[in-house]
């Protein structure tokens, strides 16, 4: 995985680690280099309204960091 990682550093690209399900393996995939994570370990599955709710907190939350960034 790490020559992935290598290899998308290269390229200019960012990388999603996709499946993480438990928290020990948020830290392995950190020091390997990803960008960002995908799985059960961030949030379980949504039904629709729950997650139209969830994606507005979101967006809401980056909203606030832009903000204070600026």
């Amino acid at each position: 995985m790490q020559g992935i990682v290598s290899m998308a550093r290269t390229l200019g690209k960012r990388t999603i680690a996709e499946g993480a399900e438990r928290s020990a393996e948020l830290a392995v995939l950190a020091s390997l280099g990803f960008d960002l994570v995908q799985g059960y370990v961030d949030l379980r599955p949504l039904g629709a309204a729950k997650a139209m709710i969830r994606a507005s907190e979101l967006e809401q939350a980056a909203l606030m960091q832009r903000t204070e960034a600026a």
